[in-house]
């Protein structure tokens, strides 16, 4: 089987900006998008595509160094774009994985499923697909009688026979390199002065008869659209309910893991025990059998093992020792250090930090 390394290509460009810098489950949308595909590509083949007016609020969201950086100058679509960059592609083999800059929930198992599939039968690609029971505003995925993928068709473009079609695109692919590079600039030839995105090279593929396969997944699982408020706090549920799960997976109690706020960078020892409504924000690092009283909330902090913190007491930017008692309600302010053995505490702040 095919064991080269694949490069990513995420598209945090037009639209999909706003929607990408957005915030759910402790870090920005584009944050997780990016998180996921160091999961299966280093820095350096995990490229960015961004506005120009918008690559430093993007970079600034990211916060991981290494990545490439592609500046997008124009709305021509995702096709023309890519064949832009061609030059930073061209010395790749093997497989190229897209995705949008605003896809927090895709599993990195499910890319990698991807993958694999792509791989093993040989394909040109690959697309995610699901299905809906109301599919307004995606793309359709047309299959022909033996239930090859044979085109993708958006919207906008779409026949009434098409738009009763229930399966959807997600704008996740996984291409062969090798296979795209000529049918994308076929592509956007035959489309140059017109808007031509990614997703049309499948339908270039079938007519060539280069095989593409559509991989159905539970797009409210992992990649429904975020273009609401409404579904934005459903992404954030969804985020903060898998990080709960992780940790109780771990050994952690957590009482009531919907109320519960565990953003992405913590950790948590085992046989620590969680009250209701406690936030653990931040970069914390809780250890071994602790207790956190209902409501406290822990931010970029270190806990060791065995403390205990009060029903809404705030610990920030502190580290707090052995055995240490922090006292319901009590605020220890950022920049504190309490050793073991250093008992109850009501209330410390550092000088310094005022």
């Amino acid at each position: 089987m095919d064991t080269r390394p694949v490069a990513v290509a995420i598209f945090a460009d037009g639209p999909t900006t706003d929607q990408a810098l957005r915030h759910a489950g402790g870090k920005t949308l584009v944050q997780h998008t990016v998180d996921t595909a160091l999961e299966i590509a280093p820095p350096e083949r995990v490229h960015v595509f961004v506005e120009g007016q918008s690559e430093e609020d993007v970079k600034r969201a990211i916060g991981v160094s290494g990545l490439r950086y592609v500046v997008v100058n124009d709305s021509s679509g995702s096709a023309h774009t890519l064949v832009n960059a061609h030059g930073m592609f061209k010395s790749y083999t093997g497989h190229l994985v897209v995705l949008p800059g605003n896809c927090p929930l895709l599993r990195t198992e499910t890319i990698r499923k991807m993958i694999a599939a792509a791989r093993s039968a040989n394909l040109s690609g690959v697309i995610l697909t699901g299905t809906l029971e109301d599919p307004a505003r995606y793309g359709r995925v047309i299959r022909d009688a033996e239930e090859r993928v044979v085109a993708i068709v958006a919207q906008s473009g779409a026949t009434p026979e098409v738009l009763v079609a229930r399966e959807v695109e997600t704008g996740i692919y996984c291409l062969d390199l090798h296979a795209l590079w000529p049918r994308l600039a076929q592509l956007t030839e035959h489309r140059r002065g017109r808007v031509c995105n990614l997703s049309e090279v499948f339908q270039v593929f079938s007519g060539c008869g280069q095989p593409v396969e559509g991989l159905q997944i539970d797009l409210q699982a992992e990649a429904f659209r975020i273009d609401d408020g409404v579904a934005l706090a459903a992404v954030d549920r969804l985020l903060r309910a898998r990080k709960a799960r992780d940790m109780m997976l771990a050994g952690v109690t957590i009482e009531n893991p919907d109320t519960v706020v565990i953003d992405p960078g913590v950790r948590i020892g085992i046989d620590t025990v969680l009250e209701p409504g406690v936030q653990i924000l931040g970069e914390s690092v809780i250890g071994e059998s602790c207790r956190l009283g209902s409501h406290c909330i822990i931010q970029d902090s270190e806990i060791d093992d065995e403390a205990r913190v009060g029903p809404y007491a705030l610990v920030s930017r502190s580290i707090l020792g052995k055995r240490v008692r922090i006292e319901p309600f009590a605020r220890l302010r950022r920049d504190n250090r309490l050793d073991a053995g250093a008992g109850r505490l009501n209330e410390a702040s550092n000088p310094h930090s005022r």
